[in-house]
C-alpha cells in the first residue's frame, strides 16, 4: 500500500494503517469542492438578483425568484460537503464531544437536503398565508442551525 503524508507529517494511508483509520483524501476533496460549489452558487445568485437584499432577506428566499434552482443546487452542495467531511474525520473522532459533533455535522446535511427539497415562504407572508413547504423548510433551517452548537463550547476534538 503506497503511503501518503500531509504537510504537517500525519500518515493518510500506509500498510501499517487499517483502512478505517485512513483520512479518506477523496471525501475531503469532495467536501471542498461541495462547499465551495455552494459559495459560487450564492455569489452568483447575488449578482443576477440583486433586488434580494442578503442584509435583511434570508438567502433560502433565493429558490422562489425566477433561479430557484440555483438556490436549490447550493444546499444540495453544502449537503454533500457535510456528508462527505464526516466521511473524511469519522475515523479519526474518539471523544464523546467528537461524536456529538459528527451527529451535528450529519443534522446539518439533512437540514440541508430539506431545505433544498421545500421551498421555503416569503419573510414577508402572514400567518395565514404560509405553507406545508415553508414550514418544512423551517425544519430543515432548525437542524442546520443545531450545527453551531460546538462553535459555542462543545468542540470536535480528534
Amino acid at each position: 500500500m503506497q503511503k501518503e503524508t500531509l504537510h504537517d507529517g500525519t500518515a493518510i494511508a500506509s500498510d501499517k494503517m487499517s483502512p478505517e483509520k485512513a483520512i479518506s483524501v477523496t471525501a475531503a476533496k469532495l467536501s471542498f469542492a461541495a462547499a465551495a460549489a455552494c459559495l459560487i452558487l450564492l455569489a452568483v445568485l447575488h449578482v443576477i438578483e440583486p433586488e434580494f437584499g442578503p442584509s435583511w432577506r434570508f438567502v433560502s428566499e433565493y429558490a422562489i425568484g425566477h433561479y430557484g434552482r440555483v438556490m436549490t443546487l447550493s444546499f444540495l452542495a453544502m449537503a454533500i460537503s457535510c456528508v462527505a467531511l464526516f466521511a473524511t474525520v469519522r475515523s479519526q473522532v474518539r471523544t464523546i464531544g467528537g461524536k456529538i459533533g459528527l451527529v451535528l455535522l450529519l443534522a446539518n446535511a439533512v437540514g440541508f437536503a430539506i431545505a433544498a427539497i421545500f421551498t421555503t415562504d416569503p419573510i414577508t407572508a402572514s400567518k395565514e398565508v404560509l405553507t406545508t413547504h415553508g414550514k418544512l423548510h423551517e425544519v430543515g433551517y432548525l437542524l442546520k442551525r443545531s450545527g453551531r452548537l460546538p462553535k459555542s463550547g462543545l468542540n470536535l476534538r480528534f
